[in-house]
């Protein structure tokens, strides 16, 4: 607050001669200000309205808004500097308070107990008078004595009194003192008098403008006068008053008894003693709670010491508080961990634990993963390897007492809300992986799937980490280590007898870990089994000392069991009945999407494909299987990629887990029926496409027939793939691994595979010449010369571009030649579309050219006849019962960059320049046939034929053709371009 402050008053300052001027100048300024008044009386006399004129006058420099206006628009951003200054204020001027009334209370019993000291010594610096009575009678004595004896009396002067010294000082440092303690009290009393009007002032006027204004004035001035130099030097001169009394104590001493005396400068010593080191401590020690006044000057003279010789000194900050706060905030792991673990031990009440519980998962997982940087916080709470986690432990207990409650308590709801998403996020924790949690499955029976269901996969992922870790522990303390060693058996072998008691009591994470699932022992007994039963059946020392021949055949048992412990596996066949189930649960109305089911699988196969399991399991379990909705392609389901539905997460989850030798996936069901094509991209990214090619050849048989629809469906299925896969290298080398398995003529037999394999090869070759264009000259070269090697350029290019050549004109020409392909592989895509290739031909108008206005005047008038009429012809195909993927192939055509350039500040346009004359009467029957094939098609027929696109083109096509000369044989272009297409 001082720091905003400070840099407020250095960006708003003004000078400040008038706060410094006194009482005769301000005098002086209002007497000119009245003289100026007075002769300037009669122009204003003259014009009436010119008060009225001034007050309102506008300065268009400075805006021609008036004062008021101008400070009710500031209101509400000083209203929020008011806020924050009041607050912190009011809090300095409570602190000053109270540490002002405690050394009032002090002061005031301090004076006067030195004022009943002070009472008795004062009497010393002057004669006292019982010794002058004794020496008056002594003398009256000696007078009588020599009147008696007729001798003459001589009359001695009597000596003058002169105070001791250690009379002198022990009055003057009491007094001191005494007036020191006073000065104090009185210092208090006016701290307390300037903090209630401070508080006074600052209250006065209820604008936020000119609260904020006086705000800052009287803070300001607070700062500039020192006033907290004051409030710190009156405790100082309390400290002062009590360190001269005690000196004077040792001085008033001194001729009454010398022990008293040495006992009382030991005491004094002590006293400063102490006083140093308090004074220190917080200098050495910034989280030091003592403190002295002396503390902060000595800090600021140490650090401009020690700043001339090292700079580091002068990044601590301006004051002792300062550093404090730098201190705080630096190597703050172990004492966050502390503070967690003491915040855990004084949560006793579930009421008291619940909002603790409900901010772990923020503290831990966020909208982009886990956070990583706070686990250490967790730390000391979540267990070891050995001893389980006090922190599951609260929050099982918490979810526990949920059972006995009203299933539509909002409590009820909000704890285990809070309780399993709580334990999903520390069983998933990455730094929780040796951690003993010793969590029940059976506890979440009852409660919400769509959460469960994650929770339970993520306890199960957990139980499994936790059992390698201690399988792992056991196995190096008893293979990497010497047996008969004194170190051995007087330090790892009590550890080594807890860690196989504790083994011996998860045999469900050993043997048995899908019990309670489903049964397999009987068919497929687990390779854990044998040695388990062996470690359980020989392990009898306990806690006796055991042989060498014991401890090595425990080792040999330990070893066995540790190899043949497939954790990988196990978590490999929760995450297969996770998707399996909620695939299930997929087409039920009314059940939330599934928690986090993404993030927790990617993270499990993530750790899997790091360590891959050691059995396969077609072969263990072949009775898991992964099936998708029989009814998926009724369901009308939409995807948007930042937020997919659960039906393609779990369709990506499935499509990752054939990297592994994983269950029964019907994932052609998937891609059959899963009419979405961005839907399938989604699923395919975490893809191994290799595995996917092999599982996917295995249906291809070695000869394809037209009319087999097994073939065909496999064959759209193998399309679908290579169309959807985003990279295209990947999607050439998917179809090249297909076909590597069969006949090297099954290419050319199946006009899909070509088509996709085409598409794929021509966008990769674009994007090269691309990156040709953005490359220097000298580079470039060699690049380009590899490009013209390529299958789709061979038969143009030559064998070698000579050095000297110009690069653009060769990449211009390559593109023209790219682009003419690109329209006659279309012209032939719909004069011979076939059922499996209309499917995956959906996208095959986007990513592959550019929007460009000068596209079809580099396109051959040739190819340019034969594509339009190609078109026309397959226009003429589409009935109101046509097929609805032929139907969605025009509509995109009709929406591509074909035929449309887009701009920034106005949309899409239509671009038709370039086309031929001749070829715009079948451009233009082709748009009339589409517009009335979709004004037939009938929605329950599952065709849905958007005619916007088709519609504005028919526009643009019609009102060039009228600006055009009419040509006399159009009709007869017509009849040869159907003519030339029935030949072709």
């Amino acid at each position: 607050m001082d720091l905003s402050r400070e840099l407020e008053s250095q960006a708003g300052s003004t000078p400040h001669h008038s706060e410094r001027g006194s009482v005769l100048s301000r005098l002086a300024s209002a007497t000119s200000r009245l003289l100026q008044g007075r002769r300037s009386g009669k122009t204003k006399a003259t014009n009436p309205d010119s008060a009225a004129f001034d007050h309102t006058e506008q300065d268009p420099e400075k805006g021609n808004y008036s004062k008021a206006e101008n400070e009710e628009a500031c209101a509400k951003i000083w209203s929020i500097y008011v806020g924050e200054a009041e607050r912190y204020d009011k809090a300095l001027i409570e602190s000053w308070r109270a540490d002002m009334e405690g050394m009032l209370i002090f002061s005031g019993l301090f004076s006067a107990s030195l004022t009943a000291f002070l009472i008795e010594s004062y009497k010393i610096l002057q004669p006292d008078s019982g010794d002058l009575t004794v020496a008056a009678i002594m003398q009256v004595s000696q007078q009588l004595a020599a009147i008696t004896s007729n001798t003459t009396f001589v009359l001695q002067s009597p000596p003058s009194f002169n105070p001791t010294t250690a009379s002198l000082w022990c009055n003057a440092l009491w007094f001191i003192s005494l007036s020191l303690s006073l000065t104090c009290a009185l210092l208090a009393t006016l701290v307390e008098q300037w903090a209630r009007e401070f508080l006074h002032k600052t209250e006065m006027r209820p604008s936020p403008v000119r609260r904020a204004r006086i705000f800052s004035f009287l803070y300001f001035g607070l700062k500039r006068f020192r006033m907290h130099t004051i409030v710190d030097v009156i405790p100082f001169l309390l400290h002062a008053s009590l360190l001269l009394f005690f000196a004077g104590l040792i001085a008033f001493l001194l001729p009454v008894n010398h022990i008293m005396m040495y006992l009382m400068g030991i005491a004094l010593c002590v006293f400063l003693l102490l006083y140093a080191v308090l004074t220190l401590l917080p200098v050495v020690h910034p989280d030091c709670p003592y403190r002295t006044p002396l503390s902060a000057p000595l800090w600021s003279f140490l650090q401009t010491l020690f700043g001339l010789f090292d700079e580091a000194f002068c990044s601590l900050g301006d004051t002792i508080t300062d550093s404090v706060v730098d201190s705080a905030l630096r190597n703050t792991q172990s004492r966050d961990q502390r503070a967690l673990q003491w915040t855990l031990d004084s949560l006793i009440d579930d009421v008291e634990l619940l909002p603790f519980v409900e901010a772990i998962p923020d503290l831990i997982y966020g909208p982009n993963g886990f956070r990583r940087v706070n686990d250490h916080l967790f730390d000391a709470i979540l267990g070891t390897t050995e001893e389980a986690s006090p922190l599951v432990a609260r929050i099982c207990n918490l979810i526990s007492a949920t059972h006995g409650m009203a299933p539509d308590d909002p409590l009820r709801a909000r704890r285990c809300t809070a309780g399993q998403r709580a334990i999903w996020t520390l069983c998933m924790m990455p730094c929780a992986w040796d951690r003993y949690f010793n969590i029940k499955p059976a506890l979440f029976d009852g409660f919400d799937p769509s959460l469960s269901m994650t929770v339970l996969l993520a306890v199960r992922y957990q139980a499994q980490r936790w059992s390698r870790a201690l399988v792992g522990m056991l196995h190096g303390l008893l293979v990497n280590h010497d047996l008969s060693s004194v170190y051995f058996r007087d330090e790892n072998l009590p550890t080594v007898q807890r860690l196989l008691r504790l083994v011996l009591n998860q045999e469900d994470l050993f043997v048995s870990p899908f019990a309670q699932i489903f049964r397999s022992s009987e068919k497929n007994p687990n390779p854990c089994s044998v040695p388990f039963g062996e470690l359980e059946l020989y392990h009898g020392f306990g806690d006796l000392r055991p042989t060498a021949l014991q401890l090595e055949k425990t080792r040999r048992i330990v070893a066995a069991l540790h190899d043949s412990h497939d954790w990988a596996y196990n978590c490999l066949v929760f995450v297969s009945l996770f998707v399996s189930e909620g695939l299930d649960g997929f087409p039920y109305q009314g059940m939330d999407p599934l928690f986090e089911p993404m993030r927790t699988c990617s993270t499990i196969l993530s750790e899997i494909e790091s360590d891959p399991p050691k059995r396969t399991i077609p072969t263990v379990a072949p009775f898991i299987r992964v099936g998708f909705p029989p009814t998926m392609a009724n369901l009308k389901v939409e995807f948007v990629w930042d937020n997919p539905n659960q039906l393609d997460v779990l369709a990506r989850i499935a499509f990752r887990l054939c990297r592994f030798p994983s269950p029964s996936i019907e994932v052609r069901t998937y891609l059959h029926d899963r009419r979405n094509d961005a839907a399938i991209r989604y699923a395919l990214t975490d893809c191994d496409l290799v595995g996917l090619a092999r599982e996917l050849s295995d249906y291809l048989p070695h000869t394809l027939r037209p009319d087999d629809f097994g073939v065909d469906r496999i064959v759209c299925d193998i399309t679908t793939v290579a169309s959807c896969v985003h990279s295209d290298l990947a999607a050439i080398r998917f179809i090249d691994d297909v076909l590597a398995r069969r006949p090297p003529d099954l290419l050319p037999q199946h006009s899909a595979f070509k088509a996709v394999r085409y598409l794929r090869c021509l966008r990769q070759v674009r994007r090269e010449l691309e990156t040709v264009e953005y490359t220097s000259e000298f580079d470039s070269l060699p690049h380009l010369q590899e490009i013209c090697q390529d299958e789709l350029l061979r038969p143009l290019s030559p064998l070698f571009l000579p050095q000297n050549v110009h690069i653009p004109t060769v990449i211009e020409s390559l593109h023209t030649h790219l682009l003419n392909d690109y329209i006659s592989f279309l012209s032939d895509f719909f004069q011979n579309l076939v059922p499996a290739a209309a499917r995956i031909m959906i996208p095959a108008f986007y990513g592959y050219i550019d929007s460009d206005p000068r596209l079809w005047t580099t396109v051959d008038r040739d190819v340019q006849h034969r594509f339009f009429a190609a078109i026309l012809t397959f226009t003429k195909s589409l009935k109101p019962y046509s097929r609805s993927d032929w139907a969605l192939i025009e509509e995109r055509l009709w929406g591509c960059d074909l035929f449309w350039i887009h701009f920034y500040w106005e949309g899409p346009a239509p671009s038709l320049d370039g086309i031929e004359p001749s070829c715009l009467p079948l451009l233009r029957e082709a748009l009339k046939l589409y517009n009335t094939a979709a004004a037939e098609a009938r929605p329950e027929e599952d065709i849905q034929m958007d005619t916007t696109s088709s519609k504005r083109l028919l526009a643009q096509v019609e009102e060039i053709s009228s600006r055009l000369v009419p040509v006399s044989d159009t009709t007869t272009d017509v009849e040869n371009g159907e003519h030339d297409v029935g030949n072709d």
